[in-house]
This record gives structure tokens, C-alpha cells and sequence, in this order.
């Protein structure tokens, strides 16, 4: 865990619960930073994720493949990954680890999914 002076904190396999933390502080961050992002996401500023930039366009993944929201089937986001189906070319499968903000991203992505619906 990184604090926001880029501190590093290594709580390594020795503590019980240790998932279960990792994953309120996941929460928590999502809860704290999902307004913000959202509100930048609105405003027309891409926001980048690692593995993925989401932009009012649709969804860049960094292997260059983009998709825009009218083709943007369904997502699902899992413990272990972030799934994308689409309606052409092959569903974008995204393993966590290479993801900052998953909950973030995935508010986003339902954000856009929406405003296409909306607007349809």
C-alpha cells in the first residue's frame, strides 16, 4: 500500500485477514474517489486506469484496440479480472493486477454504457 506522500506499506502474509483488508481499503478508495473521477470523466477528460483509458469515446486498452460505447455489449467485474464484451472482435478480458481502481473504472464504464442507452 502506497499513502498519499508515496510512502510504501509491505504487510506481506504475516497478518489473518489480510484479503479481507485489501479489500475494504478497495472499497474505501473507490468510495472516496469515484465522485472524482466521475465529475473528470463528465468534464471530457479521459481518466487512465493502467490497462485501460475510459474518455467520453468509449474504452482505449493499451494494446491499441479501442472500443466506443454503442459497441460495448456488457461488462462484469470479479474478484480476479474485468470482462468486456463487445460486438465486434473478441471480449476484452483484464486481470486486476493490471488495473488501478477496478471499482472506479468499472462506475465509469457503467457511466458510459448508460449514456449511450440513455441517448438511444
Amino acid at each position: 500500500m502506497v499513502d498519499r506522500h508515496g510512502a510504501s506499506i509491505v504487510f506481506g502474509n504475516r497478518f489473518q485477514g489480510i484479503a479481507e483488508l485489501a479489500e475494504r481499503v478497495g472499497e474505501v478508495a473507490t468510495e472516496q474517489l469515484a465522485p472524482r473521477q466521475l465529475a473528470e470523466f463528465k468534464a471530457g477528460r479521459p481518466i487512465d486506469f493502467g490497462a485501460v483509458t475510459v474518455s467520453q469515446k468509449g474504452i482505449q486498452v493499451h494494446d491499441d484496440r479501442t472500443v466506443g460505447w454503442p459497441d460495448v455489449v456488457s461488462y462484469e467485474l470479479t474478484e480476479s479480472e474485468l470482462g468486456i464484451a463487445t460486438r465486434l472482435g473478441p471480449p476484452i478480458i483484464l486481470p486486476l493486477r493490471r488495473l488501478s481502481m477496478p471499482g472506479v473504472c468499472a462506475a465509469l464504464i457503467a457511466e458510459g454504457v448508460g449514456s449511450v442507452r440513455k441517448a438511444g
